[in-house]
């Protein structure tokens, strides 16, 4: 949790300093008021420690409510990382899962999408995302399978020209040196996506070392893979984060591994987005088959980008993490199939009991050795700097006293075994579609309105107001004028 240096803040923002002084002297107090002879509590609770501030500290004791953005984030905040807050303050504690805006993630960004949608349902769903449930009546019709796929194929081609035409390789001097290779044909090829956030929770890492037992399997036997694949991965590191950066040079040397072998290449090519962006998303989620969302549990605090995917038509293959967990809850165990990886509570047993031990994995399985040890036997670096960076990563997984902290390697198994379930499942479109079709018809609690609605009542305890008529009329306008997907067809 952020801390800020009591010296500096002192010396750029005195009165500040004075003031949040004085909030901590009332505050502890107020501790020991409800806590007598709990020395110990006042310690643990205090704004200022250590000649640091304790920001987040401050933030829930001048605040209104805390909200944990999805339900096990909130549970963890409650009863482990603000433990003590919520039990002098259990009030201040609420879950309001996030959401996400249907009418720029899905009527935006996928036209096509949500002319299939609109003239099955209507176009309510548009300003009211309930009515998207009633979609799954028509994910068994094979018409509107047929016509899913279609729209999925033709998003595809889309994106494959985006990333022939626009998603460059470049050099450590930003010179463009190469582009990445797509196929030729988008019939039948997985769209594998993770977008995202660089950081070692959030796992690249994991989805890369599983890009390398594929390639290796590939190169072994070229029939072991029953569909092609495509992986795409886009994220930016924040500027000091070294590690998340050599995590980024791992995608670039695996990418440039696997689209230059010629018998590999045939059956699976590897995508980093360049400077990846909202606009670039809306490019990237209609393609999508596959939504990899696949975070160590207990870290992700809710998650957006896996709504957009999965009201896009994207399966989820992803930890019980963040709002993946009311997600799951909300399409039904049924046609959520690809949950894998260890729960948070696991997870926390292991960190607890110092029972886990990558190194045990590592050695009992043959292909996670392989791909790991690419990491230091010179098969992806070229010089020395690369050399080092992969090394370092090495260690991170196998190394050190405390060896791979994100339990990378402890889910990369469960990750290889669903990843096969994936490919089972996408061989047999039409199936595919009815899960897709379900997917999005269960979505309709994930709307930024219903959050909204919530925050109003729950944060804010204010009543909505009518939406003033000539304001509804030229809202209404503008959306027949620039989708025709708002009135559905006759």
């Amino acid at each position: 949790m952020e801390e800020w240096n009591e010296m500096r803040l002192q010396s750029l923002l005195p009165r500040q300093h004075k003031i949040i002084q004085k909030i901590n002297e009332k505050f502890c107090n107020q501790i020991r008021e409800k806590y007598p002879n709990d020395e110990e509590r006042v310690r643990r609770m205090t704004l200022i420690c250590n000649g640091q501030i304790r920001m987040a500290y401050l933030a829930i004791l001048c605040c209104k409510r805390v909200n944990g953005v999805a339900y096990l984030h909130t549970e963890i905040l409650k009863h482990e990382i603000f433990k003590d807050f919520f039990e002098m303050f259990p009030n201040k504690f609420i879950h309001i899962t996030n959401g996400i805006t249907p009418r720029r993630w899905l009527l935006g960004c996928n036209i096509e999408l949500s002319k299939f949608i609109t003239n099955r349902i209507g176009n309510k769903w548009i300003r009211d995302f309930h009515e998207i449930s009633k979609l799954k009546e028509f994910a068994k019709d094979k018409t509107a399978q047929e016509e899913f796929l279609k729209i999925k194929d033709d998003n595809k081609k889309v994106l494959f020209d985006f990333i022939k035409k626009e998603n460059p390789i470049r050099d450590y001097k930003g010179r463009i040196i190469d582009h990445y290779p797509v196929f030729e044909d988008s019939t039948g090829v997985l769209v594998d996506a993770q977008i995202k956030r660089m950081h070692e929770y959030k796992r690249q890492f994991m989805n890369t070392l599983h890009a390398l037992i594929l390639f290796n399997e590939i190169k072994k036997d070229p029939t072991s893979r029953k569909t092609k694949r495509l992986i795409v991965i886009g994220g930016k590191a924040a500027p000091g984060y070294d590690i998340a950066k050599k995590i980024i040079l791992f995608i670039f040397l695996v990418a440039k591994k696997i689209n230059n072998d010629p018998e590999v290449s045939k059956h699976l090519k590897f995508v980093f987005i360049e400077n990846y962006n909202v606009s670039k998303a809306e490019i990237i989620i209609p393609a999508a088959d596959l939504s990899s969302q696949i975070s160590t549990a207990g870290y992700e605090a809710s998650g957006t980008g896996n709504m957009k995917l999965s009201i896009n038509g994207a399966l989820t293959i992803g930890t019980e993490d963040g709002a993946n967990i009311e997600m799951r809850e909300a399409i039904s165990d049924e046609w959520w199939p690809f949950s894998f990886g260890s729960s948070a509570e696991e997870i926390k047993k292991m960190r607890k009991e110092k029972t886990y031990n990558p190194l045990d994995l590592y050695i009992q399985h043959p292909h996670i050795h392989k791909a790991i040890d690419m990491l230091k036997d010179g098969s992806l670096a070229k010089n020395e700097h690369e050399h080092q960076a992969m090394l370092d990563l090495y260690n991170i997984l196998v190394g050190g006293d405390t060896p791979d902290k994100y339990f990378v390697i402890k889910d990369l198994l469960s990750f290889y075994e669903t990843q096969k379930k994936v490919e089972d499942l996408y061989i047999d479109k039409y199936k595919w579609a009815e899960f897709a079709i379900h997917n999005i018809g269960g979505m309709s609690r994930f709307s930024s309105d219903e959050v909204i609605n919530n925050y109003a009542k729950s944060v804010w305890e204010i009543d909505p107001c009518p939406l003033e008529p000539y304001i509804l009329e030229r809202v209404t306008k503008e959306y027949q004028e620039t989708t025709i997907c708002f009135v559905a067809k006759p």
